[in-house]
This record gives structure tokens, sequence and C-alpha cells, in this order.
């Protein structure tokens, strides 16, 4: 058990053995940053052609005492902690579209900064998971993409002490993710609403009919609900 502990790519390899993905397998650690560098890892394989489609994951089972021990002794701006664990599934664009699967997002240009982009993470004024949910630590920066996917995809802002609101927009939605991590590193996704993949079924349903049915008592009520009058 102490050797395959300290062998952390052994998970990667055996999820890879088991669902035969016939590609590369290996753990990246980069603390909160840890998820982000392993999609743009993914991404840049993509685009090189070495891969058809990465399976991308972050894993923190931090709400535990020895962590949590660990993060107030960092002082007095410690966080709660939060588990979680993220996986994601990448594809080229337009695999993606011709095999008709559901696009949630499409990972975006890094380099744009459009001042109408969703933000959320630690940095930049974002819309933050710690109040609701906790610091999920090496899986926050995925996490976080995540819910930037899911906002593109509903066309949903994400609200902590409400509903998520809805997003209303001229053009394509994008949100951008930015993360601190330990070390003063800084980690920085962006992703995009595909217009061309429909939106969810539910959000294409006709709105609800209301129908008012009256009497003078219960009976002549029940009356009209059968006869539909």
């Amino acid at each position: 058990a102490g050797v395959v502990g300290a062998m952390p790519n052994i998970p990667a390899n055996r999820l890879n053995s088991q669902f035969d993905f016939l590609g590369p397998s290996f753990t990246v650690s980069s603390e909160e940053r840890s998820g982000i560098v392993a999609l743009q890892l993914a991404a840049r394989a993509l685009r090189a052609g070495e891969i058809d489609a990465a399976v991308v994951g972050a894993v923190d089972v931090c709400a535990e005492p020895v962590h949590e021990h660990a993060a107030s002794a960092l002082g007095p701006n410690s966080q709660p902690a939060g588990d979680a664990a993220v996986v994601l599934v990448l594809r080229r664009l337009a695999d993606a579209r011709r095999e008709g699967q559901r696009v949630y997002a499409v990972f975006g240009s890094e380099a744009a900064n459009d001042a109408a982009d969703l933000r959320l993470g630690t940095e930049d004024g974002g819309w933050s998971l710690v109040p609701g949910f906790g610091q999920a630590h090496a899986a926050s920066g995925l996490l976080y993409v995540a819910v930037a996917a899911l906002a593109c995809r509903h066309r949903a802002e994400p609200r902590n002490a409400a509903p998520a609101a809805p997003w209303l927009s001229a053009g394509p939605r994008a949100a951008r993710v930015t993360v601190s991590a330990l070390g003063g590193q800084t980690g920085t996704v962006r992703v995009v609403e595909d217009e061309a993949t429909a939106a969810d079924p539910l959000l294409l349903e006709a709105p609800p009919r209301f129908h008012v049915y009256s009497g003078e008592a219960r009976r002549a009520v029940l009356a009209a609900l059968v006869s539909r009058q």
C-alpha cells in the first residue's frame, strides 16, 4: 500500500487499462491548477492529432482532519474544504459534431479578454464556489471549468444563495475561469458556448398552458374538468 500510494500514475494507468482507452495516461500535480493544466495538455494533444479523445479528471478528498489542520496552519485566510471529483471528455469540435455528440462548451482562446465574459474562480473578481461548496484544492480548477461549461450549455449564470439566473446575451456566451494556486501560480481557461449544438431539450419545450375550470360547487367544477369546458 505504501508503494502504490507513492506512485500517482497508477490510478490513471488502471483506468486506461480498464476502459481500453489505447492512449497515453499520466497524472499532473500543480496544486489548484492541476485540472486546468491537464485540460491544456489534452487540448494540445488533440490539436496535434496525437489522440482522438481525452478523459481529463481531477479529484481531491480534502474535507478531512489532516488537510484542514494543515490548511489552518497557513494562516487566518484558510478556507473550508470541499470534496470534489470532476471528469470531462474532450474531443475535436468537428469530430463531436459529425457524430452528433452533445457539446457542453468549446475550449476557447485563452488570449481573448472579453469584458463580457462570465468570470468564475478565485481571481479576477470571479464568482466563487467557496461560500456554498468549499475549497476543492487540487480539483478546484477543473470544478470551475465544469461549472462554466454547464453555465454555457444551459445559458444560466450561477448564484450562491439563489437559483441560477437566465444568462441573456446578444452573442455566444463565454466564461473565463481564473484560479490562484500555491506558490503564486495562476491558471486560466476560457470556454465558449457552442451555438451549433441544440440547447437542452427542456429549454425547447413549449411553455405550459393554464386552463381554468369553474362551477357553483365542487361537483360542477369536476364536471367542467371532465368535459374540458
